[in-house]
C-alpha cells in the first residue's frame, strides 16, 4: 500500500528565490515575477510537467483566486537555455530550473493585485493532477469554480438567486468528491 502511493504522481517547487518587477513594452506596462529554485518529482514514477500557473490565492488555505492564470511562462534551466513549459521530470527527481512569468499590466485585474500580494505557482502534470508549491493535490474542477462564483454573484445581485445557489451546489459536491478522491489516494487505492 505505501509502495503503491509513493508511485502516484507528486510535483513540488522548493522556492529559493523570487524577484518581481514592472517594465514598459509597446506603451504598454507589464510585469515580470521570477521564480528560481528546485523542481522535484516525488513520485516513484517519471512524470510530465504541462502547464504552470501563475495565482494569487484568495486564503492560505488555497480554495479560490484572486489570479488564475496560464500563459507567458518559460522556464530555463542553470544556464538560462529554455527547456520548458513542457519538461519530463524522471523518477524522484528534481532540476534547479528558473520560471519566469511575463504578463501584462495595463487594463488588467493584474494592475491591482501586483504591488499588493504574494504571487504564487500551481503546477500541472500531464494527467491533469494540480499541485501547489508545496506538492499539495489541489482539485481544479474546484478552483475553477471559485474562479468564476464571482459571475453567479452579480447574477445575485441582479436578483436571480437561482444561478448562485446552482453555482454554490456545484463547489459543494465538488469538495467532497475531491475528499473522496484524496482519501482514496491516501490509502494508495
Amino acid at each position: 500500500m505505501i509502495d503503491k502511493r509513493r508511485r502516484l504522481p507528486h510535483l513540488a517547487f522548493d522556492r529559493d528565490g523570487y524577484f518581481r518587477e514592472s517594465f514598459e513594452r509597446d506603451k504598454l506596462t507589464f510585469g515580470r515575477i521570477t521564480f528560481s529554485g528546485s523542481l522535484k518529482n516525488k513520485s516513484l514514477e517519471s512524470n510530465t510537467l504541462e502547464k504552470v500557473f501563475l495565482v494569487v490565492w484568495r486564503t492560505k488555505r488555497k480554495k479560490g483566486a484572486h489570479r488564475y492564470g496560464y500563459g507567458g511562462v518559460q522556464i530555463v534551466d542553470a544556464d538560462d537555455q529554455q527547456i520548458g513549459p513542457q519538461l519530463t521530470l524522471a523518477a524522484h527527481s528534481s532540476r534547479t530550473v528558473k520560471i519566469i512569468c511575463e504578463f501584462p499590466l495595463t487594463g488588467t485585474s493584474d494592475t491591482k493585485l501586483f504591488n499588493r500580494y504574494e504571487y504564487d505557482l500551481a503546477l500541472e502534470d500531464i494527467e491533469g493532477n494540480l499541485f501547489d508549491i508545496h506538492g499539495l493535490l489541489l482539485s481544479r474542477k474546484s478552483t475553477d469554480l471559485r474562479w468564476t462564483l464571482d459571475n453567479a454573484w452579480e447574477q445575485f445581485k441582479d436578483g436571480k438567486r437561482l444561478p448562485l445557489v446552482r453555482h454554490s451546489l456545484q463547489i459543494g459536491w465538488e469538495e467532497v468528491r475531491f475528499l473522496w478522491k484524496k482519501l482514496v489516494r491516501l490509502l494508495g487505492l
